[in-house]
């Protein structure tokens, strides 16, 4: 056994040190362009490798018949050149991307275990649709109950013509609700351009939970849209699950599911567990938790004392955070005893009739095939 485990460490370490070896990044990791007929531009990625490594450089993506490199490989990484000139138009628009490709070449007659790198610079460039056309980012933060809100928004002009464009913001609740609606300014934004605003929510007369926040952006008949969750956070922690089945007359580990609903970290939470119709108590481990963190806490105790015919007993669950203490009245229940002679006794009751059914068959074919024979004669 412990020769297996040598063996695991050591393959592991061969693997770790062989992967080690191969490490490369680029600088910078990509370029964003806009688009303009006849384009030309000079654009610099700086490869970082380890020492005496060789890699291919090459031009991938739709438009890499644009473009042309400095060089075409590089010894312990360096800087390559990307010249690209854009054609007249390019008749999908959207967004294209051209990669600039570094491949590790393998080492040649290298044994073991081995990775090749492969990193990419990236220059992504934009086309603009036709006529107005907009695209729309949205932000929506954790908001602390009763606090403002702030949410922002990107508006982006993605036609050849310049956007002009009405906004809005739409908050629903769990149950798809609408519950507010947050206008923005009306917006004149030039062909690939783009306006961001910072819209406020005041939060003291909804309640905490889960909500949903839409931005809308309506222009030239048409409208662009994106959504993101958030939640409105208080100071509370919830017991969410329990451990339920339980072994008689042993140490049992019991854990007991807990969530967060604030948005800020809570230090030093535990649950304190108490058997109430026998005077058992146990605590366990504290943790320190993030926002809307969920986590399993984990305690431990006898259940040696307890009646036989006690099938299942009253539990409190109280949660203590930050001065607070949720409590949880829960019902748990001992595994069944499993009556292994009442389920042998079944068993061998129903293969002896299937045996005695499968007798009758036999014998049944038997008499028919007698009773032919019989005719024949």
């Amino acid at each position: 056994m412990r020769l297996k485990k040598l063996v695991l460490l050591l393959f592991i370490f061969v693997f770790l040190a062989s992967s080690a070896s191969g490490m490369a990044g680029v600088s910078p990791g990509s370029y964003d362009i806009n688009f303009k007929p006849y384009l030309k531009g000079t654009y610099h990625f700086d490869f970082i490798t380890d020492a005496g490594k060789k890699f291919d450089i090459s031009l991938q993506g739709d438009l890499a018949q644009y473009a042309t490199l400095s060089d075409k490989t590089l010894d312990s990484g360096g800087r390559i050149y990307v010249y690209l000139k854009l054609p007249r138009e390019v008749e999908v628009p959207g967004q294209h991307t051209l990669y600039v490709a570094a491949q590790e070449r393998p080492e040649p007659g290298k044994r073991g275990v081995s990775t090749v790198v492969n990193v990419k610079g990236i220059i992504n460039v934009y086309v603009p649709y036709p006529n107005q056309y907009a695209e729309v980012e949205l932000v929506a933060p954790n908001i602390k109950s009763g606090e403002v809100g702030i949410f922002n928004v990107r508006i982006k002009s993605m036609g050849v013509e310049t956007l002009y464009a009405s906004s809005q913001i739409e908050i629903y609740d769990a149950r798809n609700k609408t519950v507010a609606i947050l206008p923005l300014e009306n917006s004149a934004i030039e062909s690939t351009k783009s306006r961001d605003f910072e819209v406020e929510w005041d939060t003291t007369n909804f309640k905490a939970g889960l909500y949903k926040a839409k931005a809308i952006t309506f222009y030239n008949g048409r409208n662009a849209s994106v959504q993101a969750s958030f939640r409105i956070g208080e100071l509370f922690v919830d017991v969410t699950n329990h451990s339920n089945n339980l072994l008689r007359n042993q140490i049992n580990k019991f854990d007991v599911h807990i969530e967060s609903f604030w948005n800020d970290p809570i230090q030093s939470v535990f649950a304190e567990v108490t058997l109430l119709d026998y005077g058992i108590s146990f605590k366990t481990p504290s943790v320190d938790l993030k926002g809307f963190d969920k986590v399993v806490l984990q305690g431990y105790f006898d259940t040696t004392g307890i009646p036989e015919d006690a099938d299942s007993f009253r539990a409190k669950i109280a949660v203590n955070y930050a001065g607070k203490i949720n409590e949880k009245l829960v019902e748990v229940h001992f595994y069944k005893k499993i009556n292994y002679l009442m389920i042998g006794l079944v068993i061998g009751v129903i293969a002896a009739i299937l045996i005695l059914l499968g007798i009758i068959f036999l014998l049944k074919r038997m008499e028919k095939k007698n009773a032919k024979q019989i005719k024949k004669k």
